[in-house]
C-alpha cells in the first residue's frame, strides 16, 4: 500500500490516482512515487490526512507544460469536458472530498471515468453528460461538485 504523507492510499490516496489516470488520458507516464513525492511536498493537507489540496493538482499539470481550466459552473461542464483530453472532477461529501479522472470517449458516445466509485478498478461509462451524471448519482446521496479541472 502506498503511502501519502502519514495516510494511505486507500484513505487519502484519490488525488495522485486521478493524477496518474489523467496523466495517462493524456498520453503521458509520471511515476506514482513522483507524484506522491510532489504531493507531499506541496500539497497534502495536514501530512496527507485531509488528502489532497485540488490546485495543487492544476499546479502539477501546469509546470508540466499542459493547458489547465478550472470551470465551477456545472452548466459549463460538459461542453468543456468534451474539449479536452483528461478532466478531473473534484467532488464533497459529508466526510471529505473524492477526485476522480474522465473523458469523453467518442468510440462509446459518452464521458468514461476511472476510480468513480470505492473499489471501482475498470472505466466507468458516467453517460452524455457529466451534469446529468452528477445530478443523478450525487445529488441524493449528499455529494456536492467542487470544481471541474480540465487538461489538454
Amino acid at each position: 500500500m502506498l503511502r501519502v504523507g502519514f495516510s494511505n492510499t486507500a484513505f487519502s490516496g484519490c488525488g495522485w490516482v486521478a493524477t496518474y489516470n489523467a496523466a495517462l488520458m493524456l498520453g503521458r507516464h509520471y511515476s506514482p512515487a513522483d507524484i506522491i513525492y510532489r504531493y507531499e511536498l506541496s500539497g497534502a493537507f495536514c501530512g496527507g490526512f485531509l488528502g489532497i489540496n485540488p490546485y495543487s493538482v492544476i499546479n502539477y499539470f501546469f509546470y508540466r507544460y499542459c493547458k489547465v481550466t478550472v470551470t465551477y459552473d456545472i452548466n459549463k461542464y460538459d461542453a468543456i469536458a468534451k474539449r479536452n483530453r483528461a478532466n478531473i472532477l473534484v467532488h464533497g461529501h459529508k466526510s471529505g472530498a473524492h477526485f476522480f479522472a474522465f473523458r469523453w470517449d467518442p468510440k462509446y458516445s459518452a464521458f468514461m471515468g476511472c476510480n468513480v466509485w470505492a473499489n471501482s478498478f475498470r472505466m466507468d461509462n458516467l453517460g452524455v453528460s457529466i451534469k446529468q451524471f452528477i445530478r443523478s448519482n450525487y445529488k441524493n446521496n449528499g455529494f456536492f461538485e467542487i470544481m471541474l479541472i480540465s487538461i489538454s
